[in-house]
């Protein structure tokens, strides 16, 4: 019986080569993209503008990405609450555009739940930008945590953007 190791050539008899198609250069043209997930907070508001500034400095374009609280079939049966969902979306928008008027920004509204629907819009992304309200103990597990579910199933580098209190209170204790 041949073992694998007796089957395959030696690298030391040849020297290994690649086939030229087998490594595909990154696309010159590839659009840069900065995606951020608002719900109204003021987390989320920190994290928008943290997004913006990272979409300025790559020069990407910016998508604000909205996971409705409510499911589609809910939305259409109560017209008010759709106008809300749409309200925290345009105003999110409209606020980065006040920022970066020369940054690209895009809004998209997605089905619940958010942590998934960052998740599924991180992909090909740069960079996702979330704020975290920082929550603690029992209150984290009950209501659970958005940007922890995207530093752990996002599908590119993830910002969390934490409160500038909560963020003051962690250098006192442990250092800058």
């Amino acid at each position: 019986m041949a073992t694998l190791e007796s089957q395959a050539p030696s690298s030391r008899d040849k020297p290994a080569s690649v086939p030229r198609d087998t490594f595909e250069a990154w696309p010159v043209s590839r659009a840069r993209r900065v995606v951020v997930g608002v719900d109204g907070s003021p987390a989320a508001n920190q994290a928008l503008v943290r997004a913006v500034e990272e979409a300025r400095m790559r020069g990407a374009l910016l998508e604000v990405v909205h996971a409705n609280f409510y499911r589609r079939e809910l939305l259409q049966a109560f017209p008010g609450f759709a106008k809300g969902e749409s309200a925290i979306l345009a105003h999110a928008v409209a606020r980065a555009r006040a920022l970066a008027p020369t940054v690209k920004v895009v809004g998209r509204m997605c089905e619940p739940p958010a942590t998934e629907a960052l998740a599924r819009e991180s992909e090909g992304a740069d960079i996702l930008v979330v704020g975290s309200r920082g929550l603690r103990g029992f209150e984290e597990i009950a209501k659970g945590s958005v940007s922890n579910y995207c530093v752990h199933h996002a599908q590119c580098p993830v910002l969390v953007v934490r409160p500038a209190a909560r963020l003051e209170a962690s250098r006192r204790r442990f250092g800058p």
